[in-house]
């Protein structure tokens, strides 16, 4: 969850067979077969290191542990005690009407489907139930999972970019309004941030269906001195 496990950002076995949907078909067997394969190049706990994989293999196994499936256990766990009713991964025929279609250039792109990596970046959600989501983490709201979100901000390693550490999931980051707790996602097509500062008085999402990074975008809500980028 701090992304120092020594796993790479994907796995070697990864074959597209979709260009604009490289993960999609990517199995459970595939994934413990990368792992059982992959000699770590270095000590976990050595070196921050994004992994897609990581993350996916971890919101595998912690479902295994459960007997559940990563969404059923997201919206036990999370979406249902948060009243995020438009948080998934398998949408209603009336949510797939409201999916905003992703762009690269003009070019339409279908949403990722990333299956066994389903963690790392299969959920879809509303700026409505993000924004619900961020409120919890800034402790505005009484939920069982306070204490848990407070045990996620806490900083983890430093990254190895000034400013900039990780907490468990969570980015830190020193701006001049405080400590930015925040994540922002890229599929192809599609661009997404969510954060807020610490003991601060905003929460910022933005979401867009292009390539188009949208990171200074939310940085620039939470404090007004952060250039946008042209």
């Amino acid at each position: 969850a701090s992304h120092t496990s020594g796993l790479p950002s994907a796995p070697a076995n990864l074959a597209p067979s979709e260009g604009n949907n490289p993960f999609s078909g990517y199995s459970a067997p595939q994934m413990y077969e990368f792992l059982d394969s992959y000699a770590l190049t270095r000590a976990p706990g050595a070196l921050y290191e994004y992994s897609n994989f990581g993350v996916g293999l971890l919101g595998e196994l912690l479902a295994r542990r459960a007997g559940v499936t990563y969404e059923a256990l997201v919206a036990t766990w999370i979406a249902d005690e948060l009243g995020l009713t438009d948080t998934g991964i398998h949408l209603t025929p009336a949510q797939q009407v409201r999916v905003a279609r992703g762009y690269s250039g003009v070019v339409p792109i279908p949403p990722f489907e990333m299956d066994a990596l389903g963690a790392a970046g299969d959920l879809r959600s509303t700026a409505k139930d993000l924004l619900t989501f961020l409120a919890a983490n800034r402790g505005w709201l009484a939920t069982r999972l306070e204490a848990a979100m407070t045990e996620t901000q806490g900083t983890r390693f430093a990254t190895g970019t000034p400013g900039l550490s990780i907490g468990l999931g969570w980015h830190l980051y020193t701006l001049n309004a405080g400590t930015a707790i925040w994540h922002n996602g890229a599929t192809i097509g599609q661009r997404a941030f969510a954060g807020f500062v610490r003991n601060g008085s905003i929460l910022a999402v933005v979401l867009a269906n292009s390539d188009f990074d949208v990171t200074d975008l939310g940085f620039r809500l939470l404090d007004s001195a952060i250039p946008l980028a042209p």
